[in-house]
């Protein structure tokens, strides 16, 4: 009786082994998709100003702008590792406002672009460990721009009013170290 018990369980043995392999598949998987979810950005539609998108291969977005200022509003704005986001400003001197929803933005790949690059995304922006940022100027910011200061000229930051951020800190131009508080906006401007 107990042979015979036992070919039986050979069988559900094997069943459990191959179900066991093919979860350790599955889960092995499913660790990966956070990496291949974190792709170019996507759903960039332009608000303000020339500029076109254009995705040129799986690992590549071009943004060509063909004004002095471009405002895009974008779904997610993330470069993963071997990617590469490149923004053709024609000059130094003009400037692509990014206003970024959904999440906050990943950036390990590569960032170029011959203008200034405004990043917004009030969720935050990371710059991850194999991130590249040739650009000629540079600002990542959890503050908002409003489109009506961007057009004319003004970078005015600010953070609206939320009920766990009754309002926001008075604005000083510059802030000096004392003006400084955990709950300020972090915002960073990096020239190249």
């Amino acid at each position: 009786m107990l042979r015979s018990l036992g070919r039986s369980h050979g069988t559900t043995r094997i069943c459990a082994r191959r179900l066991r392999s093919t979860v350790a598949a599955v889960a092995m998987i499913a660790t990966l998709i956070p990496l291949t979810a974190l792709a170019l950005p996507k759903g960039g539609t332009v608000v303000a100003g020339g500029a076109r998108i254009i995705q040129l291969t799986p690992n590549k977005l071009e943004i060509l702008q063909t004004s002095p200022k471009a405002e895009i509003d974008w779904q997610s704005f993330d470069i993963a590792k071997g990617q590469t986001v490149i923004f053709l400003q024609r000059g130094a001197a003009n400037q692509a406002l990014n206003e970024i929803g959904g999440g906050k933005t990943i950036i390990d790949g590569r960032l170029i672009a011959d203008g200034t690059l405004i990043l917004i995304n009030a969720q935050g922006i990371l710059f991850g460990p194999d991130a590249r940022a040739a650009v000629a100027r540079l600002i990542a910011s959890t503050a908002n721009v409003s489109s009506a200061d961007f057009a004319a000229g003004r970078l005015n930051f600010t953070i609206p009013a939320s009920p766990t951020r009754p309002s926001p800190m008075p604005a000083r131009s510059p802030r000096s170290k004392a003006d400084w508080s955990p709950s300020s906006p972090p915002t960073s401007s990096i020239p190249a």
